[in-house]
């Protein structure tokens, strides 16, 4: 059964609404946010389709890395530097800010060679996403590390951040037409408490790690601690924690998926930050999921493809 939206119950039932609303959020099966949504203390209902699409995902996960076992070294890095270029270019066309394959491969032997490059930073940090390093996600200091090598130096000089951390004055999420659709919260001392509650909430262990993934890159948005740049950062911290979970290719993939989805992926912002929803976050949840179970098939199907061409040219 399709789980419907709370917002869609406002006006179909509506004396059915608050009803359902309390059963939802006070059951056994609703994991808390650790903010609010608007007025509403923000909830994930742990829905049979969420777990379908976990153990989906999962073992296709399972399935790649068997046949990973069949490629040597060599294929599969040069596999992850391309896939590397390509996430890079992506993630920055999907906040239309252009970058040509030619300024990444700079700006990667830049890092090599110790030199100057546009997206130097960027390029950076996603090479440490690769490779075994940690980076630091324990409290907002370290979201602004993070900001100021993805993406300050492509921030225009009125968007640059003029708080402690973050941004002091309001922000607003609008349409092509100009409509105002999100508000990002306020003041700076408010986005400083929300994300580390958010940090926190990455931290607990009784939730699942997709799940908490999902339900971050949407907090991260709804948040929206930064005038610009919010989409590129909040999409690499989400890479970085899926590279942890499950695979660093898979983690690489974030940005194509996301690309080749915009309208879905935010459609789904745009319907859980409807107040009517009342802080009920599940469509993203699935709907973040399903983005990634269908980078995982995508993933499947190359990974697959490359042990094909192997096993051709040895015969």
């Amino acid at each position: 059964m399709e789980y419907e939206l709370l917002s869609k119950i406002f006006y179909k039932k509506p004396t059915e609404y608050e009803s359902i609303y309390d059963a939802r959020f006070n059951s056994e099966a609703s994991i808390k946010l650790p903010i609010k949504i608007h007025e509403n203390v923000g909830f994930i209902f742990n829905t049979n389709e969420i777990t379908k699409l976990l153990v989906k995902i999962y073992k296709t996960i399972n399935k790649i890395n068997l046949l990973r076992t069949h490629l040597p070294n060599i294929a599969i890095n040069s596999y992850i530097i391309k896939s590397l270029k390509d996430e890079i270019a992506l993630t920055n066309e999907i906040e239309g800010v252009r970058s040509t394959r030619k300024e990444i491969e700079d700006a990667i032997d830049s890092i090599k060679n110790d030199k100057n490059a546009r997206f130097k930073g960027l390029v950076d940090k996603y090479f440490k996403l690769i490779s075994n390093e940690i980076i630091p996600l324990n409290n907002c200091e370290d979201i602004r590390t993070i900001y100021d090598a993805l993406v300050l130096p492509e921030i225009e000089k009125e968007n640059l951040p003029d708080g402690i951390l973050f941004r002091k004055e309001p922000v607003q999420v609008v349409s092509a037409t100009q409509k105002e659709k999100h508000r990002g919260i306020m003041p700076e001392s408010k986005i400083i408490e929300s994300l580390d509650l958010c940090l926190d909430f990455l931290k607990n262990d009784d939730i699942d790690s997709l799940i908490k993934i999902s339900a971050f890159h949407y907090l991260f948005g709804y948040i929206h601690p930064f005038y610009d740049g919010n989409g590129r950062t909040s999409r690499f911290i989400s890479s970085y924690l899926i590279k942890n979970e499950l695979d660093v290719l898979l983690a690489l993939k974030l940005s194509y998926t996301v690309k080749n989805n915009i309208n879905k992926y935010y459609k789904a912002f745009d319907i859980c930050n409807d107040r009517k929803n009342k802080g009920d976050i599940t469509f993203f949840v699935v709907t973040f999921l399903e983005l990634l179970s269908q980078a995982s098939d995508d993933l499947y199907t190359k990974i697959a493809d490359l042990n094909d061409q192997l096993n051709y040219y040895n015969n």
